[in-house]
């Protein structure tokens, strides 16, 4: 029986992201590609899930600075760890759109992140085409941001409708409650105003809405998106071929 959310000792937000509904009447493939949080934690017993899921590469996306607080990727034997560390945005764009004080929206973050990272995002599906002999596991540190980006382009290239990427976008804020308190207190006594640190830790469903809208109008198509970041129509296809099931 399927099961999408797999519970974890020490990782949160690890789920797959197969058996969605593709607007063709496919849905994508079960048993393939996973979201998650960090896997520095990782027990034991965690580390055999991965065993018996067949998850063979993990893809990480935390910077350097994540991997000296937290630690690298402990996924078990036979996981191979392939860096791809990448930022929401840059910090001075950061820090101009927190500037805006009661102003700030989450999804300008997500919709600066697309352009400058077209590369970045054609490059990683290469990468993931290349191990989906097995089973891939996607993560950053929460699992929410760079890699609720990273998901949900994957999801629309092929060819999932709209309103599941969403479905799964708002989900990580259920899986993620546990941890909400701990981030919450620390931003604000970083001095991070309240209603900033709600909106960043939120998972709205307009957020990743907005960054769709936002993809559809500047590149016309995720398609276009991914070729002028580098990828082939080939490259494309064969994803699609490997990922979506009819």
């Amino acid at each position: 029986m399927f099961q999408r959310v797999i519970a974890l000792e020490q990782c949160t937000n690890f789920r797959d992201i197969g058996g969605y509904p593709t607007r063709d009447g496919g849905q994508t493939q079960t048993g393939l590609i996973y979201r998650s949080s960090a896997l520095h934690r990782l027990t034991k017993s965690d580390q055999a899930m991965l065993q018996a899921l067949d998850i063979r590469t993990a893809f990480d996306l935390r910077l350097d600075e994540d991997l000296r607080q937290d630690g690298p990727d402990q996924p078990g034997p036979g996981v191979k760890v392939i860096r791809a560390p990448t930022t929401l945005i840059e910090e001075s764009l950061w820090r101009s759109l927190l500037g805006n004080g009661k102003n700030f929206r989450f999804v300008d973050c997500y919709i600066s992140s697309l352009a400058p990272r077209a590369a970045y995002h054609a490059d990683l599906l290469r990468q993931i085409i290349a191990h989906l002999d097995h089973a891939v596991v996607i993560h950053c540190s929460a699992g929410k941001d760079r890699t609720g980006v990273a998901i949900a382009l994957l999801l629309r290239l092929a060819g999932v409708v709209d309103s599941a990427i969403i479905d799964d976008y708002a989900l990580t804020e259920k899986l993620l409650a546990d941890l909400y308190t701990y981030f919450h207190t620390t931003f604000l006594r970083q001095g991070m105003p309240a209603p900033i640190a709600e909106e960043i830790l939120a998972s709205h469903p307009d957020t990743i809405r907005g960054m769709l809208d936002y993809l559809d109008q500047t590149f016309g198509t995720v398609e276009n998106y991914f070729i002028q970041g580098g990828s082939t129509p080939a490259e494309i296809d064969e994803f699609r071929a490997r990922f979506v099931t009819r």
